[in-house]
């Protein structure tokens, strides 16, 4: 279980293409997301975003 979970920035605009875990070091964001799915970090959670675009 993370307390800290904190991305990297290091997609193509920003995005968080990974995080870092004290303790750990890098995730992936595939892999964390099936982490907090699972329910491994009980602190954390996921959104979706719908966006549209006109």
């Amino acid at each position: 279980m993370a307390k800290n979970i904190r991305g990297n920035h290091d997609g193509e605009n920003g995005e968080n293409d990974s995080y870092t875990i004290a303790g750990r070091g890098v995730v992936e964001r595939d892999q964390l997301v099936r982490e907090v799915e699972e329910g491994r970090h009980p602190n954390h959670h996921g959104v979706n975003l719908c966006i549209i675009e006109k």
